[in-house]
């Protein structure tokens, strides 16, 4: 399984390779990785849900206020989630990624 503050805390995280490791459970929801430029999750048969919209539409922290801002995640380039049980709709947000080069759903 993916635990959830693997998602909302590794901030500075560019790149996430985790494709053939057997995980399970569901996709995390929250994504809070505003650097992230790759994501392959590929060939876990056993990670279901649905793909996140906060993938590609980022909240974070942007001062020691904790205010919140919401933005478009510039700079994923590659999602790669083949060979998985995620399921469900394609989320609008995707639009919002407009470095996207590679968007791989096929299971």
């Amino acid at each position: 399984e993916i635990p959830l503050c693997f998602t909302e805390s590794l901030t500075l995280i560019q790149i996430i390779l985790l494709q053939n490791n057997n995980f399970k459970g569901e996709l995390p929801q929250i994504w809070k990785l505003p650097n992230l430029q790759v994501l392959y999750l590929s060939n876990n048969v056993d990670l279901s849900g649905e793909l996140p919209s906060s993938l590609f539409h980022q909240q974070g922290n942007i001062n020691d206020n904790d205010t919140k801002v919401v933005h478009d995640n510039l700079v994923l380039g590659y999602v790669i989630i083949e060979g998985t049980n995620i399921a469900g709709t394609i989320p609008s947000s995707i639009c919002k990624a407009t470095m996207l080069k590679s968007l791989l759903l096929s299971d």
